[in-house]
């Protein structure tokens, strides 16, 4: 069985790395535009929000896993 060259491994990779980037930066944003349309809308504030976020944080500290 061949194996790839080291340089394309690593070509590869930085390119996943780039990707995951991308759809972090593009999920963080609609995440921010959620978050400000419900304040807007009155449906929850943002310190509601961030208290929940802790709230949870706090909860999967504890388990030491994510709450999913």
């Amino acid at each position: 069985m061949r194996t790839m060259n080291p340089v394309i491994e690593e070509i590869n990779l930085v390119g996943t790395i780039a990707d995951m980037k991308q759809l972090q930066y593009q999920n963080m944003l609609l995440l921010h535009a959620l978050v400000e349309l419900l304040d807007e809308k009155g449906m929850i504030s943002k310190k509601e929000l961030t208290n929940k976020a802790r709230l949870l944080d706090e909860v999967s500290a504890r388990l030491n896993r994510p709450i999913t």
